[in-house]
């Protein structure tokens, strides 16, 4: 059920990046713009995806994406904690077999009339052999760790960040117009009483941090696994209603249910869900070295953490940057490949990208102005940004180099901000299938949301601080 869940998500993301770059990249070419070398890269991945959506050569799309889709978002430039969370969920999903049963895989494996293609499918999964109970409990362990040290990892940034330090991140990041869906009782709350509103935030960040650091010790106890189970779930859920992370919380609530669900294991099942799996479990002795080596490989990415290193050096005198240095930037670029990094998320740089925004008009002719559906006046996103190429690849760099800058600097033409927002009037463009020049208006807005330090009424006003058209052409 979790691969059909995760496979439906990333079917969700992948077709809505791969609409995006058939224009992204380049004019409209090949047949419905597949032209382009990141629309078929998109495509092929959309085929995977499909493949273990209905359990078809399961094994194979499995390790074929593991292998290819990091490389995907990288090359779209769309890489997210989604994407490591992604890459864990498939490599867990490999091991326990995932597509043994309601699968297609399945379904062939009994049709007499495709013998050939039975045993093709049979040698598949039996290559990777059948888990036991201990087998999966085993690898739904390393789930756990795997996400811990990416929590973990991200913990150690947080540390760094004033917002965190001061307990205000849930407070800021729920009242950005431009990461928030509910900004607007968010700010009402602000309004009625501050001092609620930073009271709550600073007893989520606390729980937050508490569970970001201590989740795999805490599952020794009952008490302590039902906080890691039920406030995990409950923070991805109110993270999918309340905020906008693209595809993030979906993953992470596929993961949960992959680690905490209640899975059949074994290689036993009833005539109503028949298995392709009928001999040769996997021995004990292998799993065990197998998840002893992907241990040690989450042992190795916690040591290779900067702030790791200075403890380690601090405290023992060893220094681990130079011991890792020679390895580097292979060895970051390795782990990071297989989903284990220190993200530096919902950190300053994030909170403070809701404080500018591009507001953006087509003008006709006939002196009419349409709306661009990239900001809305108010900061909150359109529905380009559903798209992870715009979302990633335009909007976010861009809000993020605009933080405290001369906006009316950064706009004029050479410059990153010009430069940026060109590239958003050409995808505008191409997608409405212009053709001749076409003038676009750009409106540049500056709030000051996210200083915390200020009255509701200075922090929530917004003002236009410069404009400037562009005329496209191709």
């Amino acid at each position: 059920m979790i691969r059909i869940a995760i496979a439906g998500v990333m079917l969700y993301r992948i077709a809505l990046i791969l609409d995006a770059s058939r224009f992204y990249y380049g004019r409209e070419s090949g047949w419905h713009g597949l032209g382009n070398s990141h629309a078929r890269f998109a495509l092929f991945e959309l085929a995977l995806t499909i493949c273990l959506l209905v359990g078809f050569l399961t094994p194979l799309c499995l390790v074929i994406m593991l292998l290819t889709y990091y490389r995907f978002d990288q090359s779209m430039g769309t890489i997210t904690l989604g994407t490591y969370v992604c890459l864990h969920i498939l490599a867990i999903l490999l091991f326990c077999a995932a597509g043994s049963t309601l699968s297609v895989d399945s379904y062939l494996a009994r049709r007499p009339s495709a013998a050939g293609l039975a045993r093709a499918i049979r040698r598949a999964y039996r290559f990777l052999g059948s888990p036991s109970a201990t087998d999966t409990r085993r690898y739904l362990f390393l789930g756990l760790v795997a996400y811990w040290v990416i929590s973990f990892g991200a913990l150690l940034n947080h540390a760094s960040d004033q917002y965190w330090k001061d307990g205000d991140t849930v407070r800021a990041m729920l009242q950005s117009s431009y990461f928030s869906r509910v900004a607007g009782p968010a700010r009402a709350l602000e309004r009625w009483n501050a001092g609620l509103a930073r009271a709550l935030s600073q007893l989520v960040v606390l729980a937050q941090g508490f569970f970001q650091l201590a989740m795999v010790a805490l599952i020794r106890w009952r008490w302590g696994r039902r906080f890691v189970v039920w406030w995990g779930a409950g923070f991805f859920l109110v993270s999918l209603i309340a905020l906008q992370l693209s595809y993030l919380p979906l993953t992470e609530i596929c993961l949960w249910g992959l680690v905490f669900g209640r899975a059949r294991t074994g290689d036993a099942t009833t005539p109503t869900e028949p298995s392709v799996l009928r001999t040769r479990l996997r021995s004990a002795r292998a799993s065990a070295i197998s998840v002893t080596a992907v241990l040690g490989m989450f042992g190795l990415t916690v040591l290779t953490f900067p702030q790791t290193e200075r403890a380690i050096d601090g405290a023992l005198g060893i220094d681990l940057a130079a011991v890792f240095d020679p390895l580097q930037p292979q060895l970051t670029d390795a782990l990071t490949a297989r989903g284990l990094n220190a993200p530096n998320v919902f950190n300053a740089a994030d909170l403070q990208s809701g404080d500018a925004w591009p507001v953006i008009h087509r003008l006709g002719d006939d002196g009419s102005a349409s709306l661009v559906p990239l900001s809305g006046v108010d900061g909150s996103r359109l529905w380009y940004h559903l798209s992870d190429v715009i979302y990633y690849g335009s909007s976010i760099p861009w809000r993020r180099t605009m933080v405290g800058m001369d906006l009316a600097a950064l706009h004029q033409p050479g410059t990153f901000g010009y430069n940026s927002i060109e590239t958003i009037l050409r995808y505008d463009y191409r997608r409405n299938g212009r053709s001749g020049p076409v003038t676009y208006r750009v409106d540049l807005y500056r709030s000051r949301a996210s200083q915390l330090t200020l009255s509701a009424d200075e922090r929530f006003e917004s003002d236009m601080v410069y404009s400037y058209t562009q005329t496209i052409e191709e």
